[in-house]
C-alpha cells in the first residue's frame, strides 16, 4: 500500500508551493508546472521497464533500484539551485514512481483468487484515492511551517522508510526464480495424482505480465480516475 500511494504523494504533495517556488526560481507557472509533466511521463515509461526487468532479475530488486533512484531524486529536487535542476531531479525521481505497478505484480504472484485479488486492487485504488486527496493537504501544511524545500525531504524520508520496508519484510515473488511455479498458473494449471502428478505451467510473452497487471487494474483505476473528476 505504501509503493501504492508512492506515485500521487509525490505528484501532488508540492502543488501548493507551485506559486512560491515560481517565484523563487524567477520564472513562469508553465516552467514550473513542466515538473509534474516530466515526473508523470518518466513514472509511466519506467513502469515498463521495471516490468520486464522484474521479471528477469526480481521484484525485490527492481523495487528497491526504483526506491534508490526516488530517495535520490527527491533529495536532489530539495538541493535544487534552479528550476532546470529541478526538472531533471524531478525525472530521477519519477523511476521510483514506476514501482508503483510491481504492487500489482506482486500481487498476481501472491493471490491466485480472482476474488481475493480484486479485494486488494480496490484496496489500492481507495489508497491511492486517499493520497491524492490528503498529498496537498500535508504538503501544503509542511511548506507554510517548513518551507517547500522540506516537502522534498519528506518525501525522501518517505521513500527510505519503503526502501527499508522492502528490504527487511517483502520476499522475492517472482515464481520464475523461487522455483515456486504454483504461483505462476492461473486457470491453465493441470494436476495430476500419484506419483505420476505433474504440473503444466502457461508460458506466455516476457510481456505478458505488464499486460496481465494493467488489465487487472482496469476496475479500481476506473473507479480512482471517477472520484478524482468528481472532486471539486
Amino acid at each position: 500500500v505504501q509503493l501504492d500511494m508512492m506515485a500521487p504523494v509525490t505528484q501532488d504533495a508540492y502543488i501548493p508551493s507551485m506559486p512560491v517556488m515560481t517565484k523563487q526560481f524567477h520564472t513562469t507557472e508553465s516552467v514550473v508546472g513542466l515538473t509534474l509533466q516530466v515526473n508523470w511521463i518518466f513514472s509511466g515509461f519506467i513502469a515498463f521497464i521495471l516490468g520486464v526487468y522484474s521479471d528477469k532479475y526480481g521484484r525485490r530488486p527492481a523495487i528497491l533500484v526504483a526506491l534508490t533512484c526516488y530517495v535520490l531524486g527527491a533529495l536532489l529536487c530539495a538541493s535544487s539551485p534552479s528550476v532546470e535542476w529541478l526538472i531533471a531531479a524531478r525525472c530521477i525521481q519519477g523511476f521510483g514512481g514506476g514501482s508503483q505497478a510491481l504492487c500489482y505484480t506482486i500481487a498476481r504472484d501472491c493471490i491466485q483468487d480472482d476474488t481475493e485479488r480484486s479485494k486488494l486492487f480496490s484496496i489500492f485504488a481507495i489508497a491511492s484515492t486517499v493520497a491524492i486527496a490528503t498529498a496537498p493537504i500535508v504538503g501544503g501544511l509542511a511548506a507554510v511551517f517548513m518551507g517547500w524545500r522540506m516537502v522534498f525531504v519528506l518525501l525522501a524520508a518517505w521513500g527510505l522508510l519503503a526502501f527499508w520496508n522492502v528490504l527487511t519484510t517483502l520476499p522475492e515473488t517472482n515464481p520464475r526464480l523461487t522455483g515456486q511455479a504454483g504461483l505462476a498458473l492461473g486457470k491453465g494449471e493441470a494436476k495430476g495424482e500419484g506419483k505420476g502428478e505433474e504440473k503444466v505451467e502457461v508460458q506466455g510473452s516476457r510481456f505478458g505480465p505488464i499486460v496481465d497487471v494493467f488489465y487487472k487494474s482496469l476496475r479500481p483505476l476506473g473507479l480512482m480516475v471517477s472520484m478524482w473528476m468528481m472532486m471539486p
